[in-house]
């Protein structure tokens, strides 16, 4: 991520909006894929995630989209949308979302003790929408009916009770889109542009409506609410059910009943660590116009107002998080994730640092042909497979990820050496072909690492790379290549999976005997200059150091070690761990980003590698230690973070960074995860209690219950597996999901 955005966004500001809000959109799945008239409906445009946008034909050569935001009045001043709550004039206190499909229900703080309480429900069968929203305190309600994407544009005409919608190009004839409400409105504002609607809105003066034509692009309805008050709405894309408002209590109960009955989630000891795993993956959903579909952005307040960012790592993490939902969103959305990443990889296999960043306020480029990210794809699309299993979905992206596996070491037509092997000893480094040493440094993921310093990591000009064999890169091309012979095996294709198989052990070796440092019991970054072997070696350690065992690198006495150095309260260890450079680093007391915070992504690739070798009370400090960081935070203000202070356990940067989630998804494959030869590993030797509920695995949704050395899986109520006293490993069924 851009060094750019670690500004801080956690700043009070005295008697300003305090938000939270709590959002599941579930049920059904053709709620958020497209149905067969192809239309989508949910919290898709990046600006307004408590809002709606909906759209009728997202084929259509000219596609029209009609959204709806939610704001208020707060001491004289409109506000409405995600910016309003991230700019710094605004603090976020709480913001919660879940899985994007067809319910919803969210709660805003308004200041003090004003709560605002919303619930919408896609009706079954229709291209409708009801809602419903109560306030506890007298509140001054706006609904804003506004364009999305340029070239989408809708207009509308507002009456008291409802809004009309027509495309832009024929405000003439039946409307496509028409919103109505259960009361009169107070006010109702039509407008040309934005500043002349909130000006009408926060004025509070007589209703203000101009004829329909092609520049009422704005419409609004302003709502004084009383304490106690509910305000019910209709939403139709036409045709739609008779009688929709006057069903909507009926209709909105049984979305969150049967929402509740599905969604995966615990309670126990540590909480229920397991719903924000997919609020988090689910919190950036949005509408991507140059796909005609959605996909997860990692962060919406970095592409305000209406793009979707894709960061190379962060997303293939986001497909896999998309997993934990439901089997009716779950599937479908891992495969619009990495489709969407997918879409820009470019023609030589790589896969950008980050793409499809043309609207952002930081002049950067729309994408980064110059430099990739760390190669996590293969394992996160195996990983979210081993919760639903589909053939369709690792066919439809095998030779992607094969074309990128194979990027990092082909030939490179500027350089005539392989991309990311610029001394051609078989070890890969980072790169990037622009000249800026930083540039480089970006391809790590890891903006600002103590790892990396100028002048002794050195920008090679004939390579375009560092002068440094980096262990996490290696270690995770040797996993890439590891998942990649199991998808290779699953789909059939045994010469592949030989192939890849031999590559891992290939790489394996030369990790084993180029990077590893008897003496320090560690596996070591290694400068290509000439001298003794031993000053070859940095000893800049972060958790990339521990990566190797993630495809089993190390024999058992070499991971004893490195397991010695991770327990070492000198290096990582601590009630808060693992901070990203070691605590012996100079660099660790700064404690801002890279140089010392607490990530998602690191704890996650470490623990996947703890999972090959640690005994299971290392795993049960890692995971504790990992869900309670997130969960003390979570708790407190509802964010899942960017990352977190090794020092005191808060949380840092952008509150609302999708793999946040990765810290309680540790949580989960300490109890129960699927082994890479394909066995369930149950923990049965933990000294708490909690259940999980509804965990996808192997396509199915299955109890788990854990009681002090006892864990026992259920499925429809029957014990399936039971781990008493030890770490047990079952063969389970599997099930294909179209």
């Amino acid at each position: 991520m851009p060094a750019c955005k670690s500004e801080k966004t956690r700043g009070i500001i005295d008697g300003l909006l305090l938000v939270s809000l709590v959002l599941a959109w579930v049920i059904p799945a053709a709620a958020a894929a497209p149905d067969q008239t192809h239309s989508l409906i949910g919290p898709f445009y990046t600006n307004d995630p408590e809002g709606l946008v909906l759209l009728p034909n997202v084929q259509a050569k000219k596609p029209v989209a009609f959204n709806l935001s939610i704001g208020w009045v707060d001491h004289g001043r409109y506000v409405h949308g995600y910016s309003a709550v991230t700019q710094r004039q605004w603090h976020v206190q709480a913001l919660r979302w879940g899985p994007a499909s067809g319910c919803s229900r969210m709660y805003w703080m308004l200041g003090g003790q004003r709560k605002l309480h919303v619930q919408w429900q896609r009706i079954r069968g229709s291209r409708s929408v009801v809602g419903r929203m109560h306030v506890n305190r007298p509140t001054r309600l706006v609904l804003e009916c506004d364009p999305a994407w340029a070239g989408y544009g809708a207009v509308y005409q507002v009456h008291h009770t409802e809004i009309l919608g027509w495309p832009r190009l024929a405000h003439a004839g039946l409307p496509g889109f028409v919103l109505k409400t259960s009361m009169a409105a107070t006010q109702v504002i039509s407008a040309a542009d934005g500043k002349a609607f909130a000006a009408a809105a926060q004025g509070g003066a007589k209703s203000q409506v101009v004829p329909l034509g092609p520049t009422t692009r704005f419409a609004g309805m302003v709502f004084s609410l009383s304490a106690g008050q509910s305000l019910t709405l209709a939403i139709k894309l036409m045709p739609c059910p008779a009688g929709a408002l006057a069903s909507a209590d009926n209709t909105l109960a049984r979305g969150w009943a049967a929402y509740l009955a599905r969604r995966p989630y615990a309670s126990g000891d540590w909480g229920n660590f397991i719903s924000p795993i997919s609020v988090a993956a689910n919190s950036g959903v949005v509408y991507v116009p140059s796909l005609r579909n959605v996909s997860a952005t990692v962060v919406r307040s970095w592409c305000l107002p209406q793009g979707c960012l894709f960061f190379n790592w962060d997303s293939f993490f986001n497909a896999m998080l998309l997993s934990v939902n439901d089997r009716g969103v779950g599937p479908w959305q891992v495969g619009r994730q990495l489709a969407g990443v997918l879409h820009f990889q470019l023609g030589d296999g790589m896969v950008c640092g980050f793409s499809n960043w043309a609207d952002n306020k930081m002049r950067l480029p729309a994408f980064t042909p110059d430099r990739s990210e760390p190669p996590v794809a293969a394992m996160c699309l195996w990983q979210a497979y081993e919760r639903w299993p589909s053939l369709k979905l690792l066919k439809s992206f095998y030779e992607p990820l094969v074309r990128y596996h194979h990027w990092w070491f082909s030939i490179s037509p500027q350089t005539h050496l392989p991309y990311r092997d610029g001394n051609r000893d078989g070890l890969l480094e980072w790169g990037s072909t622009k000249k800026r040493w930083q540039f480089t440094r970006l391809e790590s993921g890891m903006d600002d690492s103590p790892m990396y310093v100028p002048g002794k990591t050195r920008k090679m000009p004939q390579s375009h790379t560092f002068n440094l064999d980096d262990v996490g890169l290696n270690s995770l091309w040797a996993a890439d290549a590891l998942y990649l012979s199991k998808i290779a095996a699953a789909l059939g294709h045994k010469i592949a999976a030989a192939h890849y198989a031999a590559e891992c052990q290939t790489i394996s070796r030369r990790i084993n005997a180029l990077l590893w440092s008897h003496k320090l019991g560690m596996y070591c970054n290694r400068y290509w200059s000439r001298g003794k072997r031993h000053h070859l070696l940095s000893q800049r350690w972060s958790p990339t150091n521990f990566y190797p065992m993630i495809a089993k690198v190390p024999d058992v006495g070499r991971a004893d070690r490195m397991l010695a150095v991770l327990l070492n309260r000198k290096y990582f260890w601590g009630k808060w761990v693992i901070p990203t450079i070691s605590r012996n680093n100079p660099a660790y007391r700064y404690q801002e980003y890279w140089k010392g915070d607490i990530w998602g992504p690191t704890n996650y690739l470490a623990f996947q590698g703890l999972l090959n070798y640690a005994p299971p009370a290392v795993l049960h400090a890692f995971a504790r230690k990992s869900v309670l960081l997130f969960m003390n935070n979570w708790n407190k203000t509802g964010v899942w973070s960017e990352n977190y202070s090794a020092t005191n356990g808060l949380a840092e940067h952008d509150p609302h960074y999708s793999w946040g989630a990765l810290l309680p998804t540790i949580g989960l494959q300490a109890i129960c995860n699927v082994m890479p030869n394909g066995k369930v590993r149950l923990d049965g030797t933990w000294n708490m209690h909690a259940k999980l509920y509804n965990i996808p695995i192997l396509g199915y949704r299955y109890t788990i219950i854990i009681q002090p050395k006892l864990t026992e899986m259920l499925r429809h109520g029957h014990a399936v597996a039971q781990a008493a006293d030890k770490v047990g490993f079952f063969i389970l069924p599997q099930r294909q999901i179209p």
